[in-house]
Parts: structure tokens; sequence; C-alpha cells
């Protein structure tokens, strides 16, 4: 009962960095098993390794001052700052990663748009949410999140190999290799698969360790799953359904989710009517809603006719 108690408090701040260590030492140990480095990738590094992404400052602009500070730079950020900084986005990036299979061309600009996620807490925050959809048997979804994990370990480790260059430096031309090589990428898939069966066995152990009940059962056992490019999802506006569910209010997605048009009826009609037509707008246009022909879009889920 006291163990029980003891798990129902939230984590602090501490515990989830500790957490998040340790885990990083058990994908440390994992990478050791599946021999992913130099031994077994048929990759060098140093073809991978490539000035990119960079500028040149001179005079006061290269020096270090404020975001670009040593303790603003997210590769030296402690655990906690990063989370309280960039949680939010971690955040839409896993529910991206979740919920579409996301291409290695989709990848290379999410990586070119948001660098700070070239980290080791990046990496640490992500393998924790990757752990946490495997503990609740949906391994479907972790194995779309380890994809985004593993671009994320895979060129950092390439720059630890470098010496010379930063994560920054090497993500570009390394997502090029894996776009432009067919041999380069099939192999680069096996040791993935090999990354991921190690790291869902590992989440199954700690589901044991903590007791944790599973939610998706069989239905979530591992299935083929089609790669969707993002033209191909563009809903009848030109708008991705992938990147307009995140922004909308979470209300709306909790509602959305449910699958009861009433809940989202109740919502849309507690917003003002600007902002239910921007909403449900973005909704029609990304094909997360299909309205009835002829139907004002920001006023389709509302029983206020006539009003605003």
């Amino acid at each position: 009962a006291a163990a029980a108690a003891a798990a129902a408090q939230p984590a602090s701040a501490a515990d989830l960095a500790a957490r998040a260590s340790d885990l990083e030492a058990e994908l440390a140990d994992i990478d050791k098993k599946t021999q992913m480095l130099d031994k077994e990738r048929k990759f060098n590094a140093e073809e991978f390794c490539q000035e990119a992404w960079s500028r040149t400052l001179i005079g006061k602009d290269a020096q270090p001052t404020g975001e670009h500070a040593a303790d603003n730079d997210p590769a030296n950020m402690r655990y906690e700052a990063y989370v309280a900084k960039y949680k939010d986005q971690l955040d839409h990036i896993v529910h991206l990663a979740a919920h579409s299979n996301v291409t290695l061309e989709e990848c290379e600009e999410l990586f070119r748009e948001n660098t700070w996620i070239m980290s080791q807490s990046g990496m640490g925050y992500i393998l924790l949410e990757a752990l946490n959809f495997g503990m609740k048997d949906k391994f479907k979804t972790m194995k779309r999140v380890c994809k985004v994990l593993y671009h994320v370990k895979s060129i950092l480790d390439y720059a630890e190999a470098s010496k010379t260059l930063g994560p920054r430096d090497v993500a570009r031309n390394f997502f090029r290799r894996l776009l432009d090589g067919d041999d380069l990428r099939e192999d680069y898939w096996k040791t993935f698969d090999d990354f991921y069966t190690k790291l869902r066995d590992r989440s199954q152990q700690k589901k044991e360790e903590e007791g944790v009940p599973g939610e998706g059962g069989a239905g979530e056992e591992e299935e083929e799953y089609e790669e969707v490019p993002r033209e191909e999802r563009l809903g009848p506006g030109g708008l991705d359904p992938v990147e307009v569910f995140p922004t909308l209010p979470e209300g709306m997605q909790e509602a959305y989710h449910s699958g009861d048009p009433q809940k989202l009826r109740d919502f849309v009609a507690s917003l003002s009517m600007e902002d239910a037509r921007h909403h449900m707008k973005r909704m029609v246009d990304s094909g997360l809603w299909v309205p009835a022909p002829g139907e004002d879009p920001g006023a389709a889920l509302r029983n206020d006719e006539g009003a605003d």
C-alpha cells in the first residue's frame, strides 16, 4: 500500500532527470548489445560528418551572448532546464511522430527547424515517451516514435565519432546520405529494427517491474505500417491533419478524440464565432472534419444560429 501511495505521487523534476539518466545508460547498453557502431554498421562516420546548416559570424556576433551563451546551449543545459524550455515543442514532435510515420524527408526538415532536439536531453525525453508507449502495449506507436529517437541517437553518435563537428553539422549530410543511398538506407533500417526490438523488450521488463497495466493488448501488436508521404495526407484545403491537430485547443482535441460529436459541438459552442470559424476552418482544410454541403465551417457545430 505504501508503495502504491508513493507511486501515486507526481514525479519531481529531479526524479525525471534521474530516470532519464538511468534510461540513457540502458540505451547505451542496448546499443552495445545490438552492435550498432563501427563493427556492425556499414556506415562511415567521416562520410556522414560534413559541415552544414552553419553560418560565419564576425566580430561581436561571434561572441556567445544571450541565447547563444553556453548555459543556454541545449547541449549544455541540465535536463530539468532543457525540459522546462522545450517541453511543449518536444510534446508536439512526439505527437507528430506517434500519429504519423514521419518520412526521412520530413525528419530532415524537422531537425533543421528544431536543432535543439539533437542533444542528450532531447534523446532522453523522447526515450521516456517511447518506453511509456511500450509499457502500455502501444507498440506501433512506440515504433514510430522510436524512429525519431533513433535519428537523434545516430546523429549524436556520428557527431561524437567525428571529434570535430557538432550534431547540426552532421545532420544534413546524414539525411542526404540516407535518402540518396538505397543500400545504406536498408542497412540503417535493419539496425533500427534491432534497436527497436531491444527497446520494446526493455519496455515490457519495466512494465513488469512497475506493475503498469497495458492498454493496447493484442490490438497493438506489430503489423506493417504504410508510410504516408505528407503530400498524400493533405486535406482539401492543403493543410496536414498531423500538423493541424496539435495546434487545436486542448479541449477540442479531447472532444475530437472521444469520437462524440456532441462533446465537440459543446466545445465549439463555447468559443466566439471568430475562434470557432478559425479552428473549424483549419479542421475542414486538413480533412479532420467534413461539413455538410454549403455549411459554414465556423457555424457547423454551433447551436446558436443567429448569434454573434
